[in-house]
């Protein structure tokens, strides 16, 4: 049937695709309603569901809002949805793909009107069908996401602040050089008044190579300025934050990385950091009123897929750790860097992420690149009044500054416990 056809025979302005083995909720139609006379803009709309098992309601699937990264990937959105006038049209020329690959990817490359109601209003009857793309499509996103390895890939500068630990920086600078496949970046590592003679010793050795620059940062701590000041040094057109207590595993860091940051829409990318004992130590953050930030999957084990497959699927996020984190250089200067002022320690990289939201961009993980994360092993935790008193001070600005932000992240279902953000659902005493 060809689309003249089909709009000639459609008068409403939405339609629900309701697939033969789902089931509506019964008050489905009149949230599906209210929602649509609320913002009649609406292009797309899904909801939360579950399965049906011998007349029981079983395995609630609480999905995150639109995500058009992890929809690339996997259909989360689910069979039955409703679409605008147009959007139908499209789907219903091609009848063959409904909801399949190339209709699906028609709304992951495009920023549409979308709404997710967080309530469970599909049941469906049987699980559905494998929900993962053909390998074709699989081959499209690849191409998307690639660059070639020749003179004209992007330069990336990747920032290492340091201070003495020359255990720790010569782990993390030698699994750089030893393991990166991309060739076309620079480290810089930033000096925060070391004392340690064989540091000292080492900064200079590294200074004579190539591609490392060693420059001096001199005063109290501050990881904002401190980096802010390299930002200005660097050459690359990307910088890639990292923490001088990491240890590169995947070789194609750099690459899994810098095909996410390359997107026009896509401002920082995140890796998956272990534990020494490859426990999850980072995949992600999870916005929180409370605690401001949490990180997402902690302590799994590193061979759990996650609820929904998430820690084995590059998805958005809302903020992503400063440990190792890339962004463009013109989106970092865009937002003013990180703010030196008021986050000198803590939360600096959670408040800079968020600002990149803010300017329209979607942050990303990606478990395409993995590292050892010896989480605060070089600068340890706030022990001192003062830095207890600095600590409280950064959270206070965070609070105030992000209120809104922090009371409900888009990517955590309202559905979960806020109980260690592990994708769980409430205890409920009985």
């Amino acid at each position: 049937m060809d689309k003249e056809t089909i709009a000639k025979s459609l008068d409403a302005s939405h339609a629900l695709i309701l697939p033969a083995h789902c089931v509506l909720h019964p008050h489905a139609l009149g949230y599906l309603g209210h929602a649509i006379d609320t913002r009649p803009d609406t292009q797309l709309l899904y909801t939360d569901s579950d399965h049906l098992h011998q007349g029981a309601h079983v395995e609630p699937l609480f999905k995150p809002d639109f995500d058009p990264v992890l929809l690339e990937q996997v259909n989360y959105i689910g069979s039955a949805v409703v679409l605008d006038r147009c959007l139908l049209i499209n789907v219903l020329a091609k009848p063959a793909d409904m909801l399949g690959g190339q209709f699906l990817s028609q709304i992951a490359f495009c920023d549409k009107e979308v709404i997710h109601i967080k309530k469970v209003l599909v049941g469906e009857r049987k699980m559905p069908p494998n929900r993962r793309y053909p390998a074709d499509f699989y081959k499209k996103i690849a191409f998307d996401n690639a660059f070639c390895e020749n003179h004209t890939a992007p330069f990336v500068s990747v920032i290492i602040p340091t201070r003495d630990q020359l255990v720790l920086l010569q782990q993390a600078v030698s699994s750089i050089l030893q393991l990166t496949t991309y060739s076309y970046y620079e480290i810089i590592i930033v000096d925060n008044d070391s004392q340690d003679r064989a540091t000292r010793d080492y900064l200079e050795i590294m200074s004579e190579r190539e591609n490392i620059q060693v420059i001096a940062f001199s005063g109290e701590f501050n990881y904002s300025a401190i980096n802010n000041q390299a930002v200005a040094v660097a050459r690359g057109e990307y910088l890639c934050l990292l923490n001088n207590d990491v240890k590169v595993i995947t070789p194609h860091w750099l690459e899994a990385m810098l095909g996410y940051a390359q997107r026009p829409s896509i401002g920082c990318v995140g890796a998956k950091l272990y534990y020494a004992n490859d426990t999850v130590q980072h995949a992600g953050v999870v916005l929180s009123p409370d605690t401001i930030a949490q990180h997402a999957f902690a302590y799994a084990s590193k061979h759990d897929a996650g609820y929904m497959g998430l820690l084995n699927v590059t998805h958005c996020v809302s903020a992503v750790t400063g440990a190792c984190l890339m962004v463009a250089k013109s989106i970092y200067l865009s937002v003013d860097g990180l703010n030196a002022a008021d986050l000198k320690v803590a939360y600096n990289d959670i408040d800079f992420c968020l600002k990149v939201m803010r300017a329209g961009y979607r942050n990303v993980f990606t478990p395409e690149a993995e590292l050892y994360h010896f989480e605060s092993i070089s600068r340890g935790i706030a022990e001192t009044p003062e830095e207890k008193s600095q600590y409280s001070h950064e959270r206070a600005y965070m609070l105030l500054r992000w209120r809104e932000q922090l009371a409900q992240d888009p990517y955590y279902n309202t559905n979960f416990s806020t109980v260690g953000y592990s994708y769980c659902l409430p205890f409920i005493a009985v």
